[in-house]
């Protein structure tokens, strides 16, 4: 049995059609008569084609042998190619347009270099670093999850730190710090607060309180409590039933807010 319409909770209505062997071959928006309709390539089963109506536009694709997508014509007949390398080093990718030809990016172990200098690198940590090639840079660094501990914290990294500099100069620094609560006599979690702060300071901009007990979350601006949201279920359940029971916001005048 293969779908043949959907419902969105608004009561939006929209008709699909499925190939035998599974693919979407038309999806449409039966309140606008908005359609898009997919080909494919029998062989690989790869999409050649998407054609759009009302507006009559089509796009095409072409591939190499190995399923990569080398070529596509744009509803302006305008054509742009793709061209990949393997070496030692790692890989490269070429985009051509016209007569114009850029290599868009050069990927390495744990390294991407963007056409115009611009780069990206992970680290071992995830710990992420952008360069622009006007010389700002922005470290991304992280640390493990407070929550989840033993050797699974680290595959979860959390953001710990944003710092942006211009050249060797730091001009902005953000800092997430996570405290965990647990029950004293057997261990559980109880909740978890994590807090911002900017550029230094000892005060924190915005502080977020999850209170597993009580199922909420609690946003402070500074000290003053601006929003609060209550779960049906604990904010750590997986079941498809959880919801947001409500949500609370707090407004001060203008001299309060800070």
């Amino acid at each position: 049995m293969q779908v043949s319409a959907l419902q969105t909770s608004a009561g939006r209505k929209y008709s699909l059609k499925m190939s035998r062997v599974g693919d979407l071959e038309s999806f449409a928006d039966d309140a606008t008569g908005h359609a898009v309709t997919f080909k494919y390539l029998r062989s690989t089963r790869l999409m050649s084609s998407r054609f759009d109506s009302p507006c009559n536009s089509a796009r095409v694709f072409a591939y190499d042998d190995f399923g990569r997508l080398t070529r596509t014509v744009a509803p302006t007949g305008h054509l742009s190619g793709l061209r990949f390398n393997l070496t030692s080093e790692g890989g490269a990718v070429h985009l051509s347009g016209d007569d114009e030809e850029s290599a868009v990016l050069r990927m390495g172990d744990r390294r991407v270099d963007f056409a115009g200098g611009a780069s990206v690198a992970v680290d071992a940590d995830k710990s992420i670093r952008g360069e622009s090639p006007w010389g700002q840079s922005v470290e991304i660094s992280t640390v493990s999850h407070p929550v989840i501990g033993g050797v699974m914290a680290s595959s979860f990294p959390m953001p710990a730190s944003r710092r942006v500099y211009l050249g060797s100069n730091l001009v902005s620094e953000a800092e997430w710090t996570y405290t965990v609560a647990k029950n004293g006599h057997n261990g559980n979690l109880m909740g978890m607060k994590k807090a911002l702060r900017v550029n230094g300071g000892s005060d924190q901009l915005l502080a977020v309180h999850f209170d597993r007990l009580q199922r909420r979350e609690v946003f402070y601006k500074g000290k003053k409590q601006i929003l609060e949201i209550r779960y049906v279920n604990s904010h750590y359940s997986r079941r498809a039933n959880e919801k947001i029971l409500y949500i609370r916001m707090y407004t001060f005048p203008a001299d309060m807010t800070a």
